[in-house]
């Protein structure tokens, strides 16, 4: 997927995109069986970077010192970086979380206003859509440690944290402050970089710990990407 998909001046996510280049009339959407859908994708890139970060675990990557200062650019590199740091496949579930955000709000909007039509027989669809949230995310989960066991719930209320960083231990890797991991100043000052969605191969990152909190590629405005409040969720 690359974007940004375009239909009638207007950007649309990827799903949208395709499904209205393959319609011939009115659009009806399916809400139960795409959220379903979405969500099922949502865990297997979840799980992909469980692997990922296991392989930098196993390298041993974690247990050497972190270096002076970031790569030229962290979306691409050389060397033990490119190998083993996340950024861009992070980036990327950051953008397929943001799509199903974006989906629900059509969906939840668009029914109560009724400008969408719908495939839906039940009495409470947004009840409906969020049992298959729980379900899938109680469903899906990661193991940072043997001890600690993350639901795709408890993932995507870190997404902001997920660390990219190889250098780092387990559990910041998985959004998890632990007073007893070390570059946790590093984990810190990477905040702004952890909030940018798009991949930008252009973008200046070799900064120093001290660096990277001022510089120009850390000051992004954070996406809420929650889906609480469309689902009725309340914590």
């Amino acid at each position: 997927q690359s974007g940004p998909f375009i239909i009638k001046d207007k950007i649309v996510t990827f799903y949208e995109y395709v499904r209205q280049k393959l319609s011939d009339g009115d659009i009806i959407y399916d809400p139960l069986t795409e959220f379903s859908a979405l969500m099922d994708e949502i865990c297997l890139d979840t799980k992909y970077r469980e692997e990922a970060v296991k392989g930098a675990l196993l390298a041993g990557i974690d247990q050497k010192e972190h270096p002076s200062s970031l790569p030229k650019n962290i979306y691409g590199t050389d060397g033990e970086w490119e190998a083993y740091a996340t950024p861009s496949r992070d980036a990327r579930l950051k953008a397929l979380v943001r799509e199903t955000r974006d989906y629900l709000k059509k969906i939840v909007n668009g029914h109560a206003l009724k400008k969408i039509k719908i495939k839906y027989e039940g009495d409470d669809m947004i009840k409906d859509l969020r049992e298959i949230y729980r379900k899938k995310s109680k469903a899906c989960s990661v193991r940072p440690i043997p001890t600690v066991v993350l639901t795709l719930d408890e993932v995507l209320k870190k997404i902001y944290d997920l660390s990219f960083d190889p250098y780092h231990c387990p559990l910041l890797r998985w959004g998890m402050d632990d007073k007893s991991c070390k570059d946790r100043d590093w984990f810190a000052a990477e905040s702004g970089l952890r909030a940018r969605i798009a991949i930008d191969i252009n973008l200046k990152t070799d900064y120093s710990v001290r660096e990277l909190p001022r510089a120009p590629a850390s000051q992004v405005e954070k996406d809420n990407l929650s889906f609480d409040s469309l689902l009725g969720i309340e914590r």
